[in-house]
């Protein structure tokens, strides 16, 4: 702001001053955009490994046998992802990274942006198999953070399974995801808490890729009105029911194909209810589900939208302008 203001001052002084004055504005610009240039400058620097030991590498090789690679998995290239959460609540954010094919790294926040590897100890590489997605929340309500995992990747159905790791508030975690309802076993990229019912506690959506990607659109459809098939490739919705996670994606209107990609909860329409917005690869249009407050949700996107993306990549929702309306930004390769 001050260097608009004295922008502002500058032209008004160069109109009506002499040559001496008009340097003497060139030198205040100058020093203005130094100023400027220094505070831009120091606002982020670059922490190297070395002195952070945030040390993790999403290394990936291709394999014919076990299908990795581009041809047989499409989203081969698409990376994994990083959650940050306060596990021992030191007031310390920690970091973990998900591997596609390397192991699942934690590292303990030590003060000062440095981290320590617990990676080992902590436990947290149980049933891993192909991670993506990473979501930091205290499932159980006992004021630790745990860790839920999606899992996917060009794997058999077992080795889908997703993996929830139970804060056991000593740096370690154990594996529960099949106790508590959600080793969700589709090819899983990201999951969501949050209440959708106002019942006071956290239910949960999964957002799945699809086995029949590569299919031309009228197989693909054709395919899925085999209501089972679409269970297994569309995104799922559970409901917490005191502690056990139900799967009721039918019931709640979700049985919809999916090439998940992107995946928003946000109260959209301004109703004080939370809606789910989820960007979707290929032909299959995103969804924007709106909250029927009554425990079913109403997929809105042909009617609240002139015209969706076309292979939907990733998406966020914020109020850009101020404007007290939720806006959706979507990522699209085409």
């Amino acid at each position: 702001m001050k260097f608009r203001i004295i922008l502002i001052l500058s032209v008004f002084i160069l109109l009506a001053c002499n040559k001496e004055s008009k340097e003497e504005v060139k030198t205040t610009i100058s020093k203005a955009n130094e100023t400027s240039g220094s505070i831009k400058s120091a606002f982020l620097k670059r922490i190297p490994s070395s002195e952070s030991n945030l040390i993790f590498s999403n290394d990936i090789t291709d394999n014919v046998a076990t299908k990795e690679n581009l041809f047989d998995y499409d989203y081969f290239f698409n990376g994994s992802g990083v959650g940050v959460g306060d596990i021992n609540n030191d007031g310390l954010k920690d970091i973990f990274f998900a591997g596609n094919q390397v192991p699942n790294k934690l590292f303990l926040n030590k003060g000062n942006l440095t981290f320590e590897d617990i990676s080992e100890s902590a436990n947290i590489n149980v049933k891993k198999h192909w991670s993506s997605g990473v979501s930091f929340v205290d499932i159980n309500n006992d004021g630790w953070l745990d860790i839920y995992v999606s899992q996917g990747g060009p794997r058999s159905i077992e080795e889908r399974k997703n993996i929830l790791l139970i804060n056991q508030k000593d740096n370690t975690f154990k594996e529960e995801a099949s106790t508590y309802g959600l080793d969700d076993h589709g090819i899983s990229t990201q999951s969501a808490f949050f209440d959708y019912d106002k019942d006071g506690d956290l239910d949960c959506i999964v957002m799945n890729e699809n086995d029949y990607y590569g299919t031309d659109p009228s197989t693909f459809y054709s395919i899925l009105k085999d209501e089972e098939k679409l269970m297994e490739n569309c995104s799922h919705l559970y409901r917490n029911d005191n502690g056990k996670f139900i799967n009721i994606t039918k019931q709640a209107g979700l049985l919809k194909p999916t090439f998940g990609l992107g995946l928003c909860v946000s109260d959209i329409n301004n109703d004080d209810w939370l809606d789910i917005y989820i960007a979707n690869d290929y032909y299959v249009p995103d969804a924007k589900y709106i909250n029927n407050k009554n425990g079913t949700f109403t997929d809105a996107i042909k009617e609240n939208t002139n015209q969706v993306s076309f292979y939907g990549m990733g998406v966020d929702i914020e109020d850009l302008n101020n404007d007290a309306l939720q806006d959706i930004f979507v990522l699209d390769m085409a």
